[in-house]
Order: C-alpha cells, then sequence, then structure tokens
C-alpha cells in the first residue's frame, strides 16, 4: 500500500465511497471543479456544492485503480492535462454503477413519499445522510416545505422503484 500512496497519480476520495470500490477499472471518468473557491474556512467548505454543469468545469481523467481503506478510497487516475485535483469532484458514468445492482441516492433522489401505494404525495426525497446505525431519508413535506429524516430500514420505510415511490405508513410518527 505505502508503494501505492507514493505515486503523484492518486485521488483520495474522502468520502466512504462504497460506489468506487465496486466498480472494475479501467474506465473514463471526469473531474468536476466548482467555480467557487473556499475562502472562509468554514465546515462548508469541504463540500463544494454540485449546482450543475454550468457551476464549474470538467477535465477528463481515466481511473486505472482502485484500492479501498478504512474509511475512503484511494483511486490512481491519468490525468490527460495536468492539474490539482485537490477540492475536485470525482464524476463518473451512471452506466458503470448499473452493473453492480447496488441502490444509490440518484436512483431515489425526488421519489415521492406516500402513506399507501398510490396515495396522496405527503413529502419528496430531498437528500440523504448516512448514521452508524442505517441511512437517514431527508424529505421535503408538501404542506409547508420542512425536512424530515425517516431511517432508512425495512421497519419504517418502503422504496418501491418499479413504481416509482416511497411508502411511508407511520409518516405521521415522524412529524
Amino acid at each position: 500500500m505505502k508503494e501505492f500512496l507514493s505515486s503523484d497519480s492518486l485521488l483520495i476520495c474522502t468520502a466512504h465511497g462504497s460506489a468506487l470500490a465496486e466498480l472494475e477499472p479501467p474506465f473514463e471518468a471526469q473531474l468536476f471543479f466548482p467555480a467557487h473557491k473556499a475562502v472562509s474556512g468554514s465546515f462548508d467548505d469541504l463540500s463544494p456544492s454540485f449546482d450543475g454543469p454550468g457551476a464549474g468545469r470538467f477535465q477528463p481523467v481515466g481511473v486505472t485503480e482502485i484500492r479501498q481503506r478504512k474509511h475512503e478510497v484511494v483511486v490512481r487516475i491519468q490525468l490527460f492535462q495536468p492539474t490539482d485535483p485537490v477540492g475536485a469532484w470525482l464524476c463518473i458514468d451512471r452506466r458503470l454503477l448499473e452493473k453492480t445492482g447496488e441502490l444509490y441516492f440518484y436512483k431515489i433522489k425526488g421519489l415521492p413519499v406516500r402513506r399507501a401505494s398510490g396515495g396522496e404525495t405527503v413529502a419528496v426525497i430531498n437528500d440523504y445522510m448516512e448514521t452508524s446505525a442505517h441511512g437517514i431519508l431527508i424529505v421535503r413535506r408538501e404542506d409547508n416545505g420542512e425536512s424530515l429524516y425517516l431511517p432508512l430500514h425495512d421497519e419504517h420505510v418502503k422504496l418501491d422503484l418499479e413504481s416509482g415511490e416511497c411508502i411511508v405508513p407511520g409518516f405521521d410518527d415522524f412529524l
């Protein structure tokens, strides 16, 4: 591992990177550099937002090797032009993830949340947060726009990707 880390063509991914660890290199990817630069020194600067393709620039790279470490993933990249990848997002083609058969957030973002299948939409899936116990869905309520946190656990939440909805029979218990 030490030899692997001594190379200058590495990108240390600070997220858990479970999706990356499932992929088989080599494959093409893009580095996304946000248009804004960290200036305030706040915690928010550590996680640049992705506000769409116009909010920064993309640079093509090749991913040649991936290694899982305790809490991060180390990715060997082939740079096609010199750059400093610090603060960049590594963007991959979604079709690469389809081969893994796993559930990823992009598949459920925006799904309606209902108390029963086909029922009234009470919220929309807006974000996701990982905890040591289980995942948390952050949903935006339809009635007042407030965020609500739902444990992503079969006991409380059923994701139905075929019908494109999230069923939470005890939704009112989380209000």
